[in-house]
Formats: C-alpha cells, structure tokens, sequence
C-alpha cells in the first residue's frame, strides 16, 4: 500500500496553484435540483461560436444520463453537455429549428470513470469550420479528445446556430430542464464559464505545471451572453445587480449580470471547499467490489451512505502518520433491524466482517450486540462493550473518529465523547490520552469504511468538507489533499516521476544507421516523455512475438537479457548501442527492437547515470555484505542495479544501497544458460526464508525454495543462495524500495466481476505488472502510454515472446489506483494476485482520468 504521510504541508500544495478553482457546488441525482438562466430578449453575440469551461469531480455512476448543461425553447430542441449512459461525455449543439429531432450529437471515445479527484472539461464550438470535425472540440485536463458520432448521429453542419445562450433559449445547469425532470447531475462543479461568440482553447482556462493541468483565471471577454460561475454565494435567491462578491449560489461574476435561478439546491451545497485545488476524500463506489447481492447508495456527492445486506464501501483516500478527524452523522433510526457499521480500515482489505489486515469499527448487531472492534490480521483481537452513556442511537447522532498514525491511537466517540479502551468515557485526542485502541501497524493506509449491519441503514459522513457536528480535537486534519505531504518526487519539488521513469513507444525502420535510429523523448516519431538518462531499459516489440530485451548501464549498452528467456547475457546483438539523455540509440535491424515498421515500448528506469560504486565485503556496520557487489542506486526513486559474483555459499549477503529494504528485487544470472529469472516480492505471505517468483516460466510462487533468497531484505543487503546458480557465476538484481506516491508493490485478490476490485495505490498509475501467485499465469504489463484513454486493455507479457493483446475493456487507471473492470485473469474470482507499479503523478496533484 503507498503510504501518504500528513505533516503538515497544506501551505505548501496550496502555493502550487493559482487561487482561481478553491470552491464547488454540489449535485445529487437524487434531488430536483437545477440551476437555470432564460435568455429571452437577449441575442448571443455570434449563434456559430462558443466556448464553455468547467471542473467537475463525479459522483454516483449511476448509468443515466448526467447534464453539466442543456438548453431548451419552444422551437429548436435539446441541446446538452453530459455524461452519458456509457460514462463518455456526449455534446448536442441543440435542434435544427424546424420541429425535428436532433442529430447532431458526438461523443468522446475516452470513459470517464474517476470518482475521487477533478476533470477539467473545455468544449469548443466553431461551426464555421469547413472541415465538420472541427467544428466541435473536446478537451478534457488540456488534452483534446478523439470525438465520434453515434449512429443516426453527424457532427453539426456548416454555419449551424447553438442552442446555448440563443435568444429565448433556457439554460439549464445540473438537469434537462424545460420540464423533462430528468438528467439530474450528481457530483460537483467548479469554476463554470461560458464565452458568448468566442472560441477558444483550453489555454484560456488552465496550464500545465509540472505536467499537472491547474486552474487560471480567464481574463478575456465574455460577450454579451456569457457568464462567469464561481459558486461562492450560498444564498437560493436570484441576484439582480451586479455582483462583485456572489451572495447567492447562482450569481454570475463576469459583470454581465447573468445571474441563474436556484432550484432545489440548499446554501449547505455551496461554497463547498472540495475543490480543483483541495480535493477532500468521499466514499468511494470503485473500491465497494461487488459480490453477489451487493446493495449499496451513495448520494450526496458521495458523502451519504445506505447500506443493505453486503453494502461496504471505503473512502477515496488512505492515510499513514499524522492526525485525522472525521465524523458520520446517523440519518436513519438505529434499532434491532436497523444496525450499522461504521469505521477506519486497512486501503488493502475493504470488505465485510473480520477480512481486514486492521480496522476498528462500531456497530450495532441487529439490536444484540453494540461493540466497538479492534481487528488484526483478519482476527479480532479485542471488543469493547459501548459503555452506556453512548448505547442509544438517535437520528442525528454524531460517531466521530480520530486517528494519529504515528502512535497508532485511534479514538471512537459518539456526541464529543470518547471511549477509551478500559470501557471508559474518558477518551482525549486531543491530549493524546485514553485512546480506544493502539494500531499494530502504523505503515498500513487506512481509510474510512462504511459497512452494512446485516439491513439498511443511513450516514452521512463528514471528512471536512462541511461543517462539523463537533470541533475537531487540536491538530487534528481534515482528510483533504491540501492537508497530504508533500511526496519526494512531486510536481511542487524539483524531481517528479518523469526524472525517474518514463514510457518510450516508436515505430522501427529497419535500418542500421545509428545516426537515424535515436530513441529520444521529444524525437521525431517518438512517443511519452522522460527526463533523464536510462540506466536499465526494457523493450518489447508491440505488433510481433519477439523477445523480450533488457539493457542496462551496470553490463554495458548492448549487453541484453532477455526476459521471457532463461538464456545468459549475448554481448553480440549490437541491437542497443547507448543510453542518451532522454533515451537510447538503436544501430542495426532487427525484429526485438527495429525491424521495418514493427511497434515498439521501451520502459525506462534511472539508477545513478552509470555511476557505480563497488561495495566490498564487511564494508557496512549491520547486514554486512559477504560478497563484493558493484552498485549504482537512486535514493530518491528505490531503485538500484545490483551486479555480482556468486560463490558455492548459501545465504550470502549482497549490499544494494538503498539504504532502505527493498520490497521488491528481481535478479538473473549473466552466466548461465537457461537459468531462471527469480523475484522476490513482500506481498501476499511471501516468505523470503524460501519462496520466489520466476519471469521466464511464468509457474505459481515456489514455496520451499530457500536456496534462492535465504531471508528477508535489510536496509543494507538482501541474501542470495545458490540456487539461481552456484560458485563463479555473474548475476545482475534490479532491487525497489516503496517511495510514497511515486511507486507501489502490492497483493489484491480478485473478485470475477465486471464491477472488479480497485487497488489503492496512492498515485495515478504510468506502468503496473501483475502476477496471479497461486497459479502458472503471465506476468501482465500495462501502461498509460499504450493505452492513453480509459478503458485500457492492451497487455504485453513478460514471460512470452507474443505480440501485444488488446481487450476492448480491462481495467481504469485511475487518480489514486487501479480499477478492474471484467472477469479477466488479471481479475479471477478469489486468485491472488501480486503486482509492482509506478506513478504518472501522486494522488496529491491527481486530476480524474
């Protein structure tokens, strides 16, 4: 589990934006809830031309249609801007005028199915363009989206007058309006501008800053039916001046005066500090995996909670070290058929029951039994009988939790009182005294859990985006990304993932000239971005079976292993001539890395810049090595490239200088033909005494193979046996160390649905290679660069030679994990499954993907 540490460093997230997106309004599916503007009397500027800009964060999927916003009038028909059924963003530019359908909608390629951070959304309107695919663009986060028109469906036609702001036309936000009471919105909006007459990119409204897509303010003219939406009033009147400060929620910014009337939305949904630049933490339906039977609500911006029989949910943020408060209000009466469940949980285990690595949780047994439990391991280690000042349970009752990850204390309270683990009423976070019970393991990510009792019941919960019931114990945090650490490698520090790792793709030409045959980030027909001079890249061919190729800069350019093969190291291939500055350079042709028009990845990994170190025998003061090794390893990213000489010893001791213990170490010997890759990985009761993995045979974890990796890692050596290969022979490790928000290895088990588990990693992945540990399965590896949209499902194996797979829908990558999204291998029902991954970008500076 990637670990998010708190200390204290919201100043410092909130200086990396501009101030400009800080507040949202809330939608709920659930309610009649509208936001409207008529225009009647008011011409647009230019019927042909717009643009309209706005950030929203999703909430329930509920396969219906959502409008961001439609427009409507007596003649011309509906016009919207929504997410569809399918979870794509569909656009209509309204009606032809003459009392006929309209069919001229498009639609994104790309599924938007983020719930836990922000979109920015930028539609473009230009119907002028001769060209009809210009004449509507999409962009979502900057990047313009490929647009289709679905069946019976064109793009607009030449000189086709919008709906939007046209004359007696009625703006609706959040619903259909025009009295079709339906298309409700759920979820949140931020910062909503509409340019009348205008159209314009998405520069006018964001930039990238350290490859993050941020918020700007949008200094140019409105036009006369523009508006400017910055949902900072909480008032439910409709303004009529102009308003400097918006009083009200629909109050327009812009100086036009183009205040919108409020409609079932209540002062509590606005001016909510869940934010394009302060992301709080909601429950999160990804993460509730659906068994059989599986019934569960969210609404409210996913804050509200009903549960029935197998509803568990858990939050959209895990969190380690620091101090964190939240509260859950109860909204349904509590009693012997109304039980609840409500608690903290281990990110890696969210599920029903006792199936937690640790959580603690109260609840109500159907009226029997009301407890506060502390589990661990999967076991119940002790049960607290809630004393009797706090055994009835009311609607609108307050349970509170306070957690300090450093100590590992957790405190359970009902109403501002605490209960402390003698079965006390005298709990204080606040003094850090009489807490309810003490975490085994304060490097486990926990997260907020809400789960069924057996029945329904109701909650809404509280993580600091609104008011609390209670003030918070001192120096408690809200669970909000401002209030997150800031990671090591970060877009507000000096190295981020691409000064790490980075994803190359290219297209062969089938010629030996080196000078032609550059490899580079940024280079002409070169795909992704890195930042640095690889020192181990790993390359596949895409559209042929061809090996797989390793090179790294510890043997040399040119020196390959091949990782679907337990063949020694060929120094002939001259395939690979030299690692550059962002990137390599290939001299020959040939089908592993350059044949004529065959595709290409190459995965990219920065140790030291070829800059080793040899570390002699006893040269450390604990875990001393009892072998020579020569190292080159990057702190800041847990990486090493280990090279050494085995003797005819078991158990011998090898330096990696991480100065960490690396969770995850995948090693190969040099020497020896048809000598198997073996891994080892801390994850899913793997035990270093004797188990490991092997890339080229692709068979279940050998257990008992203690001749392999002889213990567990320390932070100055791991141990290597004879097992891979006796006395004399060469051996290379590629060792990894978790960095928080940057890289993860963990375990997840499948479910067998299309509704599949979600892995919180704490990042939005780049790259993850996944392992079922229970059964001869292959290696999988996706990335983001393959597959630049959501869904993803193009695989390449690391244990055959085979050409990339393509599912049409296999998994989301996501802003703070992973989401499978079918009964696939990589998702079979009860396999256990291990995997290694690394970020494009931590949770912390995430937007939706």
């Amino acid at each position: 589990m990637s670990v998010i540490k708190a200390n204290g460093a919201g100043d410092q997230s909130l200086g990396f934006y501009n101030g400009v997106a800080t507040q949202s309004l809330r939608f709920d599916d659930g309610s009649s809830h509208k936001l409207t503007k008529d225009f009647s009397g008011s011409s647009p500027d230019n019927d042909k031309k717009m643009t309209i800009s706005v950030w929203a964060k999703r909430g329930n999927l509920s396969g219906s249609n959502q409008v961001i916003i439609a427009n409507y009038n007596s003649v011309r028909f509906l016009g919207e801007l929504m997410w569809n059924t399918d979870n794509k963003i569909s656009f209509d530019p309204g009606g032809n005028g003459n009392g006929a359908s309209n069919s001229y909608q498009v639609r994104t390629t790309a599924l938007f199915r983020d719930v836990s951070s922000w979109y920015h959304i930028v539609l473009a309107y230009d119907s002028t363009q001769s060209t009809d695919t210009n004449r509507v663009k999409l962009y979502v986060n900057g990047t313009q989206q490929t647009l289709t028109a679905p069946s019976g469906n064109t793009f607009p036609p030449l000189n086709y007058a919008h709906l939007y702001s046209y004359a007696g036309a009625n703006n609706t936000i959040g619903e259909f309006g025009a009295g079709f009471n339906s298309g409700y919105l759920d979820g949140y909006l931020s910062e909503f501008n509409f340019i009348d007459g205008l159209t314009l990119d998405p520069t006018y409204f964001g930039e990238t800053k350290n490859g993050v897509w941020i918020a700007k303010k949008y200094t140019g003219s409105y036009g006369t039916n523009g508006y400017r939406l910055q949902f900072i009033g909480t008032g439910t009147s409709t303004s009529s001046g102009s308003v400097t400060n918006p009083t009200n929620i629909g109050d327009d910014s812009s100086g036009n005066n183009n205040h919108f009337a409020v409609s079932g939305l209540a002062s509590t949904d606005a001016n909510i500090p869940d934010s394009p630049e302060n992301n709080f933490c909601t429950w999160n339906p990804l993460s509730a995996s659906a068994s059989s039977g599986s019934v569960k609500t969210l609404s409210e911006g996913n804050l509200q909670f009903s549960g029935g029989a197998f509803g568990v949910v858990g939050g959209t943020m895990a969190v380690t070290s620091g101090k964190w408060y939240w509260e859950t209000k109860l909204l349904s009466t509590v009693d012997g058929s109304n039980p609840f469940v409500i608690g903290f949980v281990s990110a890696t285990s969210i599920a029903h029951s006792s199936s937690h690595d640790q959580s603690v949780v109260m609840y109500s047994d159907n009226g029997t039994g009301k407890l506060i439990q502390h589990i661990e391991n999967s076991s119940i280690t002790q049960n607290i009988t809630i004393p009797s000042a706090l055994l009835t349970f009311d609607v609108n009752d307050v349970m509170q939790f306070a957690y300090d990850g450093d100590t590992g204390k957790i405190w359970v309270g009902k109403n501002n009182t605490y209960v402390a683990n003698d079965g006390g009423t005298d709990g204080n976070p606040s003094s850090g005294s009489n807490q309810t019970f003490t975490l085994a393991d304060t490097t486990i990510p926990m997260t907020p859990l809400a789960d069924h009792g057996g029945v329904a019941w109701t909650g809404l919960a509280n993580f600091g985006q609104l008011t609390n019931a209670y003030t918070a114990p001192t120096d408690f945090n809200a669970l909000s990304t401002a209030n997150l650490p800031e990671p090591t490698i970060s877009p507000a520090q000096t190295t981020q993932a691409v000064n790490h790792f980075g994803i190359l793709t290219w297209t062969g030409n089938g010629t030996s000239d080196s000078s032609t045959n550059n490899i580079r980030s940024g280079g002409s027909g070169v795909g992704g971005e890195i930042d640095f001079k690889p020192d181990w890249t790993w390359v596949k061919s895409r559209s042929h079976g061809q090996n797989h190729n390793s090179y790294d800069s510890n043997r040399g350019a040119g020196i390959v292993l091949y990782p679907n093969l337990g063949n020694d190291e060929d120094d002939t291939s001259t395939y690979f001539t030299s690692f550059q500055d962002k990137g390599f350079n290939l001299a020959r042709n040939g089908g592993d890395t350059n044949a004529n028009n065959y595709t290409y990845v190459g995965w990219n990994w920065k140790a030291n810049g070829a800059q080793t170190s040899t570390i002699a025998v006893d040269s450390v003061s604990s875990g001393v090595p009892s072998i020579a090794s020569t190292v080159q390893a990057n702190t800041t990213a847990g990486f090493s490239i280990v090279t050494w000489t085995n003797t005819s010893s078991n158990n011998q001791k090898i330096a990696h200088g991480l100065g960490v213990a690396p969770t995850y170490i995948i090693a190969k010997s040099r020497s020896t033909s048809s000598s198997a890759w073996v891994i080892g990985h801390s994850a899913s009761s793997f035990n270093w005494t004797n188990d490991y993995y092997q890339f080229d045979t692709g068979q279940r974890r050998t257990d008992g193979g203690g001749t392999v990796f002889g213990a567990t890692p320390d932070q100055n050596v791991f141990t290597f046996g004879t097992g891979a290969g006796g006395n004399g022979v060469t051996f290379v490790a590629y060792c990894f160390a978790e960095i928080e928000g940057y890289s993860k290895f963990g375990s997840y088990t499948g479910n067998g649905n299309d509704d599949g588990t979600f892995v919180y990693t704490g990042f939005r992945p780049a790259w993850v290679m996944i392992k079922r540990t229970d059964t001869t399965s292959n290696w999988a590896i996706f990335d983001r660069n393959r597959d630049p949209i959501n869904a993803g499902g193009r695989e390449l194996f690391a244990n055959v030679s085979n050409a990339e797979q393509s599912h049409s829908e296999d998994w989301d990558f996501v802003s703070n994990g992973i989401k499978f999204r079918r009964n696939y291998t990589d998702n079979s029902s009860g396999g256990t499954f291990i995997y290694m991954a690394f970020a494009e970008v931590p949770f912390k500076y995430a937007n939706a993907r």
